[in-house]
């Protein structure tokens, strides 16, 4: 297992382990507003624990991101690319010669219209 994964792991369980702690004082502070007691110590503690718990999810996320591999595309990826951008270009072209269609279907049928008003009689 490489380090960088030893470390994920560590500051997962790490963070769970914070998270658990936070979640029991919470019950505490609960219970004492209850018994109507002094909560501020708890109250700092968990504004603790909180700052901890956000600062090792940044290093998670940090290392997560160092973890990441960048590589130049395959020669299958660049030819599935290319393939699809041709796809891409027929069908807009098809798309095209359709609408054109419509649209030369349209004038006709509008000029038959407004050639037949005149020639009627009304």
């Amino acid at each position: 297992m490489a380090d960088n994964e030893v470390a994920i792991q560590a500051l997962t369980a790490a963070i769970a382990t914070n998270e658990a702690a936070r979640d029991k004082l919470q019950q505490v502070i609960t219970r004492k507003r209850v018994r109507m007691e002094d909560v501020e110590e708890e109250r700092a503690m968990v504004a603790e624990i909180n700052r901890e718990i956000a600062d090792w999810r940044n290093l998670l996320a940090e290392l997560r991101a160092a973890a990441i591999v960048v590589s130049a595309p395959t020669t299958d990826e660049i030819n599935t690319v290319v393939k699809l951008q041709r796809q891409i270009q027929a069908a807009a072209v098809e798309d095209a010669t359709v609408q054109a269609t419509l649209d030369l279907l349209k004038q006709g049928i509008t000029a038959a219209g407004t050639l037949r008003k005149k020639v009627q009689p009304t």
